[in-house]
């Protein structure tokens, strides 16, 4: 009877709409996803019956925050394709923007984006203990409202990021966008799952989930057994209100999907930048530092770091230093190293300027050597001081982090020299969710060179930890000097090696990046 009250046009969209999803997931993937999600939730129910009475109130509320968030965030994984129909598929088709509302609205509803926040957020009913009948049948409508104004703000999100992955800054930020969720994920349920009693009891906590509207229906249950009638009644009437902006919100996003009009350019901005000289390693620098950012790929396999040192913290902060940040952070270093020269060769440009001007060869070489010592020091320095803070911070380990930031970043530096000139490759375009994949662009040479700069990374670290270890008062600081003078040594003869395989093989790599 349902399927009788749906109009042709819109039945068309949702006819669409499963094509789409079908030729864009395949259904190992989509497997893949629903054990994710069960997983997930079995999880949260796990950690939060098992608590104490006094503890799962707190901890409903903290896991409905995360469903949510993970729920909101969920397009940032995806690609263009996985997220179904949007406005952009029948922009140029004679659709009228109320049956196109109308598809989306039932492609939500029936999603199992719903089921999963239905089964999410059903936890608080569920877990709020000693509360009368009446008080859980007030908390499950709560809760059920709330699914309403989340499921509108992650059909919003659906729209808003494909709207802006459509454009070369969008892809940038959403594949920056879906390694940093992937990760505060990942860390979410880290925490979560080391949650103790006394810290889901602790009063800053327990006032900071109640206040966001996920933590809306635990209050109200509390409030019903208290006689405070009035607070569920302000919490229905806030989550309807919310969810009427919310809705707003989505349609006026529908609209400007539909919109084809191109957006306004300024053409007669005055350009006011003061243009200074700058010299040739300078000029060089800029433009491989501009190669790097505009691909989404390279971004991504560069972003991977900050990653591992967002879950290496929060193992610390969970008595796990599995990564050795306050030595260090070698592992993030070495990692920085291997994904830096694995995302950094040669493409077409680059190469066309290496075999068309005389001497480029040697400015590119020297550009992307000190592009990614920079880059490597950055994710070392950051990671030794998230280390020591979070971590031990005894003055006995400082030396030895000093002398592993600086081996590990001279490695780095000359794997980003030799890489691109050893095994250059096409990079293909790519999506945040696979960033981890060449898709068969990456050669075994590439393969072979990341597992050497990794090991020698790991060698050129061991004598400035060894000499940190082994002498005594103010010698220690002698290990920062030897993994400089070493890994200085190695940067000149992989400098050297560099451009001469660029000036030799010039035409071969221009042909390899340009089949």
């Amino acid at each position: 009877m349902a399927g009788l009250m749906i109009s042709a046009p819109v039945r068309t969209l949702l006819s669409l709409d499963r094509e789409i999803r079908r030729a864009a997931t395949g259904s190992g993937a989509r497997i893949a996803i629903v054990i994710t999600a069960i997983a997930s939730l079995g999880a949260m129910y796990a950690i939060t019956l098992s608590a104490q009475p006094s503890a799962r109130a707190t901890l409903a509320a903290l896991c409905a925050a995360v469903v949510v968030v993970l729920t909101v965030v969920a397009p940032l994984l995806t690609g263009v394709g996985d997220r179904g129909l949007v406005p952009a598929h029948v922009r140029h088709l004679p659709v009228r923007a109320d049956d196109l509302r109308r598809a989306l609205a039932l492609i939500g509803a029936r999603s199992g984006v719903t089921v999963f926040l239905v089964v999410g957020l059903a936890l608080t009913p569920v877990a709020v203990p000693d509360v009368s009948p009446v008080a859980r049948i007030v908390t499950a409508v709560i809760a059920l409202l709330t699914v309403g104004v989340a499921l509108a703000v992650s059909r919003v999100a659906v729209l808003r990021l494909d709207a802006a992955s459509r454009t070369p800054r969008g892809r940038i930020l959403s594949t920056i966008g879906g390694t940093v969720v992937a990760a505060a994920a990942y860390a979410a349920f880290l925490l979560l799952g080391n949650v103790s009693t006394s810290f889901a009891d602790n009063t800053f906590l327990r006032t900071a989930v109640r206040v966001l509207p996920t933590g809306w229906a635990a209050v109200s249950s509390e409030a019903v057994d208290d006689g405070r009638w009035w607070v569920p009644v302000l919490v229905a009437v806030a989550l309807a209100g919310l969810g009427a902006l919310v809705v707003r919100w989505w349609t006026s996003a529908v609209s400007a999907g539909l919109d084809s009009t191109p957006p306004r350019s300024r053409t007669d901005r005055r350009r006011t930048t003061t243009y200074r000289a700058r010299g040739p390693m300078i000029t060089a620098i800029a433009a491989e530092s501009r190669l790097l950012l505009v691909d989404p790929r390279r971004v991504g396999l560069l972003t991977m770091p900050g990653v591992f040192l967002l879950v290496g913290v929060v193992l610390m902060a969970t008595s796990t230093d599995i990564y050795g940040l306050q030595y260090g952070a070698p592992i993030v270093i070495l990692l920085t190293s291997s994904m830096f020269a694995n995302s950094y060769g040669l493409d077409g440009a680059a190469a066309w300027r290496v075999t068309s001007v005389p001497g480029v060869a040697r400015r590119v070489i020297d550009a992307r050597l000190v592009i990614a010592a920079l880059v490597a020091v950055v994710f070392g320095a950051v990671g030794t001081v998230l280390g020591r803070l979070v971590g031990d911070p005894s003055p006995r380990t400082l030396p030895v982090a000093a002398a592993v930031v600086v081996a590990a970043s001279l490695a780095t530096a000359a794997a980003g020299a030799v890489q691109s000139a050893a095994s250059p490759y096409v990079v293909a375009g790519q999506t945040a969710g696979s960033a981890f994949n060449s898709r068969g662009s990456m050669t075994g040479r590439a393969i072979g060179w990341t597992l050497a700069v990794m090991a020698g990374g790991a060698l050129l670290c061991l004598p400035g930890v060894l000499i940190a270890l082994a002498l005594p008062g103010v010698l220690v600081w002698l290990a920062p000097v030897v993994s400089l003078l070493l890994g200085g040594c190695i940067v000149v003869v992989a400098r050297r090696r560099a451009v001469a395989l660029v000036t030799s093989r010039g035409p071969e790599i221009f042909a390899t990046v340009s089949a």
